[in-house]
């Protein structure tokens, strides 16, 4: 009504339009007799009858709890790049995330990169959707997202970070062989620029390595992972400790190793994020600490699931399961 009478149409518009049975109006709200018809009125619309729509709507949703909506409306009503309305949908896209919500963040970082002006931002935007996808369990729409990001006009940072999905994307949904050198070539590229994002990936790189069973490989992430100590990845000092011990570990050294991976268990059993939770359920089971492992690997899946991230969710009830074969609680 009130957009209605910023339009200045008249009133009674109301009661045409209740008159041929096309909506209904009860308790303040006005309902369509069925959604099609809804569907069939706006198709059927101009795209400047639509536009006058859409832009009259935002106009109407100032206060921040209208945010989403508004930024909705206005992207319908563009007509060309719009830094502005672009900023406005990447808000909308870390409030949905906020919200737990990765899925239907997914679209949102789509949109605020297709109203982007630069190039760098651009690709930056839909490596961000391209991250919800994933963590949506999207796999399929991960690559697609990635292979929409133009790379060639990126920093090498957004490279490495481009470099390091596609890696994830294989270890989740692919071929190990094919994640462990995306994997390891995104640490090296990050590992001045994000010592943390690069050791993210050396951590999957290691996943990769021990799906292989190939020891030299888990040797060498350990050695790269020594050398981020002198980074700035002090946050991660836990996962480095991970996988230098089981570099040491698979290198024969199983003193040195087992002292490394008892320190990470120990430490994680007390705290910390479900990222870093599951990772060190693996230091557990190769120690034979199983009841550890079993838990750790049972608060990822709760802390996973309390963040909607149905893409990590699948491994980690994966090794759960294997933990629970090995205790022999083969019900559960």
């Amino acid at each position: 009504l009130r957009a209605a009478d910023q339009l200045g149409i008249a009133a009674d518009w109301l009661a045409e339009v209740e008159a041929s049975n096309l909506i209904s109006t009860s308790r303040g709200q006005l309902r369509f007799k069925h959604p099609l018809v809804r569907s069939a009125i706006y198709q059927r619309a101009t795209f400047l009858e639509r536009q006058r729509g859409h832009l009259a709507m935002a106009a109407l949703l100032t206060s921040d709890a209208e945010a989403d909506r508004r930024a909705w409306h206005l992207m319908h009503a563009a007509t060309g790049l719009d830094d502005e309305l672009a900023e406005l949908l990447a808000s909308s896209a870390d409030r949905a995330m906020a919200r737990a919500g990765p899925a239907s963040a997914i679209d949102r970082w789509q949109w605020s990169a297709d109203f982007t002006t630069s190039s760098e931002t651009r690709a930056a935007r839909l490596l961000q959707a391209a991250e919800a996808a994933l963590l949506a369990g999207r796999p399929q729409r991960t690559r697609q997202l990635l292979n929409d990001a133009d790379p060639s006009s990126s920093s090498t940072e957004l490279q490495g970070a481009m470099t390091a999905l596609k890696g994830a994307v294989e270890l989740r949904h692919g071929a190990p062989e094919a994640a462990y050198p995306l994997l390891l070539d995104a640490a090296r590229t990050l590992a001045d620029l994000q010592p943390t994002s690069a050791l993210n990936s050396l951590v999957m790189a290691g996943e990769a390595a021990a799906f292989l069973g190939e020891p030299r490989r888990t040797s060498q992430v350990g050695a790269l992972a020594e050398r981020l100590r002198d980074g700035d990845a002090s946050a991660g000092a836990t996962m480095i400790d991970l996988l230098v011990g089981l570099g040491k570990l698979f290198e024969g050294n199983w003193a040195d190793g087992s002292r490394i991976l008892a320190g990470v268990v120990d430490e994680t059993v007390a705290g910390g994020d479900y990222q870093r939770i599951f990772q060190s359920g693996r230091a557990a089971m190769y120690l034979g600490r199983l009841t550890d492992a079993r838990d750790l690997y049972s608060r990822a899946v709760v802390h996973t699931r309390g963040a909607a991230a149905v893409g990590q969710l699948t491994p980690m009830l994966d090794r759960l399961a294997y933990i629970e074969l090995l205790i022999g609680r083969l019900a559960d």
